[in-house]
């Protein structure tokens, strides 16, 4: 699944990234890709519906940390809630930013991702 706007920069060098994604989605899945020095400022995940097995986990990083920028324990996905956070995440070195989705045995379950990312 591909971003449905690959970034809109807003100023100063700052994108911001959203992508709808559902329980179906093959993980991971490709958000955004980071140069060396670009800072995740904001993370959310918003789930709109709930995922039905409980044990179903969601996070947001990298092929390194795959819950660099936002933990499995910072979100429980079947709870229909807006998830975030703003602890910046300054990339390394170039490398990808990916939604990383279990499922578990879920039949349900969707939301989108919204990023804002500064540019190095």
């Amino acid at each position: 699944m591909e971003p449905i706007s690959p970034g809109l920069l807003v100023q100063d060098n700052t994108v911001v990234v959203y992508l709808a994604f559902t329980f179906a989605d093959a993980s991971p899945v490709f958000l955004r890709s980071l140069n060396a020095d670009d800072i995740v400022l904001n993370c959310e995940v918003v789930l709109e519906t709930a995922f039905d097995d409980p044990s179903a986990t969601i996070s947001v990083g990298t092929p390194a940390g795959v819950e660099s920028v936002m933990s499995m324990d910072s979100i429980a996905p079947s709870y229909a809630f807006p998830y975030g956070t703003d602890d910046n995440y300054i990339a390394p070195v170039n490398e990808t930013l990916n939604l990383y989705i279990s499922p578990a045995t879920t039949t349900t379950g969707s939301g989108y991702v919204l990023l804002m990312i500064r540019r190095a």
